[in-house]
């Protein structure tokens, strides 16, 4: 698969975000996807293990791939938007994608780990027209997830069992509680950051766009 890679920026109400765009170069129309990054004040920005993994797999299936910085992270103009700034952020960056003349705008997806998960799924909730959502170790015992009960479209959670911030009793009463189409993966032996194991939360993204596509 031959893929075009370049740096972009696009706009945030008044603020410039940095970002990184690839598609595939024979493949048009093609099917989108954005990925949202883990906490910004903790180190998190669009080149994170996690993030980097599941975008170079989603790549090889022929997805276009926007991965941004958030607000006030390396080049993106502002600072750190307490969650709210940051779901503005996602919503600027499917706006964006949905606009690329590649892109087929009814086969556009999202993925976000951490609190890239909390900001990205509440976006998504705001915003029409996804296919499939992906939610990569959502730290709920940091942020409420509630608002997921009104999630309409398909889901995918993807969890260690050894995960400080994602505990198992409150992620099974998350997931049981959705009325969607829903996957969940649990890798054995893994915590919040997947060092060496980019690779199968990557696939499990993949095969689970792959049948929303």
């Amino acid at each position: 698969m031959k893929v075009s890679r370049t740096k972009v920026s696009f706009t945030s109400g008044t603020l410039e975000l940095e970002a990184c765009f690839s598609w595939p170069m024979h493949i048009s129309p093609c099917p989108g996807v954005i990925l949202c990054h883990p906490h910004p004040l903790y180190g998190g920005d669009m080149d994170n293990n996690v993030i980097a993994g599941v975008g170079t797999e989603l790549e090889t299936a022929g997805f276009a791939v926007l991965r941004f910085n958030f607000r006030g992270v390396h080049l993106s103009e502002g600072a750190y938007g307490d969650g709210d700034g940051e779901v503005v952020d996602v919503l600027a960056a499917l706006s964006f994608i949905r606009s690329q003349p590649m892109i087929d705008a009814k086969r556009l997806f999202l993925a976000g780990y951490s609190f890239g998960a909390w900001v990205g799924l509440q976006a998504a909730l705001r915003n029409c027209g996804l296919a499939a959502v992906a939610g990569i170790a959502p730290p709920l015992g940091v942020y409420d997830f509630e608002f997921l009960a009104g999630l309409s479209i398909p889901i995918i959670v993807v969890s260690g069992d050894r995960d400080d911030f994602c505990e198992k009793n409150k992620l099974d009463e998350m997931f049981n509680g959705l009325a969607v189409p829903k996957k969940r993966v649990v890798l054995a032996g893994c915590d919040h950051f997947y060092w060496g194991r980019e690779g199968e939360v990557a696939a499990a993204v993949r095969a689970f766009f792959c049948l929303h596509l």
